[in-house]
């Protein structure tokens, strides 16, 4: 498990770090065998890979995921809006050395990708400021089933929720030639419907044949995908400095955790 332990084992299981519950299922319930890698957290890179591609905007890919990102009238590419409101935050909290190289790393070599943009080298000059889906700099590394999280007050959906955690990369996404970094964005959907009906959907994954289970993962987490019930975005940088948490909701990308 290279890339910085899975990147603190995925977030700290998906950002889950902030507070544990205990909850006594029915016995015949508990006696229910789980396939865990097939139901609960798949990180399989080939499994992923298969079904993640920016370019073809694959059904798990970052741009496939981002379609349904809100627009704010008035306020330009979306992307850029998130990026630039993320650096912005950074300032806002104090760290304007954290936003300097979140800028860095992230949106200034992903303008740079975008011939129409015409930007500088540093990116302090542009024509445009278009971020391009394609040319994204996030890949999948990890799908989550939280049905869960069905059981909390807070839950954005009766169902819980699925999420897709993607690596930055210090390249385009699609290029095997572009490393992980540290610094996840996890990008989460409310399940709507019942928790039942949704730890049956996860469940189902288990039986599934190898050859069969990509497709079926992704008919599964592209529920909430395709019906655009995005809950929140959460990041964790380890990157520009120790690791920081942050929640945007959306929108307007305003809550910080």
């Amino acid at each position: 498990m290279p890339f910085i332990r899975r990147f603190m084992a995925i977030s700290t299981l998906v950002l889950g770090v902030h507070c544990t519950w205990k909850t006594s299922l029915p016995s015949d319930a508990a006696a229910i065998p789980i396939e865990r890698d097939h139901e609960l957290l798949i990180v399989d890179d080939a499994i992923l890979g298969s079904l993640s591609g920016n370019a073809a905007d694959e059904p798990l890919s970052f741009r496939r995921a981002i379609e349904h990102l809100p627009t704010q009238e008035g306020s330009g590419d979306p992307l850029f809006t998130w990026m630039s409101g993320w650096s912005q935050r950074l300032r806002d909290e104090g760290q304007p050395e954290r936003a300097d190289a979140l800028d860095k790393a992230i949106s200034c070599p992903w303008l740079l990708r975008n011939p129409d943009n015409q930007c500088s080298p540093s990116c302090t000059g542009c024509a445009a400021k278009v971020l391009r889906p394609q040319d994204a700099p996030f890949r999948l590394v990890a799908v989550a089933n939280r049905t869960d999280l069905s059981v909390m007050p807070d839950r954005a959906g009766d169902g819980g929720e699925g999420r897709l955690v993607f690596a930055l990369t210090d390249g385009a996404a699609d290029s095997p030639n572009s490393a992980p970094l540290p610094l996840t964005v996890i990008i989460e959907y409310a399940q709507e419907g019942s928790a039942k009906d949704w730890a049956g959907l996860w469940h189902s994954l288990g039986a599934a044949a190898d050859s069969a289970f990509p497709s079926l993962l992704a008919g599964v987490i592209g529920r909430p995908i395709q019906a655009g019930s995005l809950a929140q975005i959460r990041t964790g940088d380890a990157l520009t400095g120790p690791l920081l948490l942050h929640e945007f909701d959306l929108p307007p990308f305003s809550r910080t955790v």
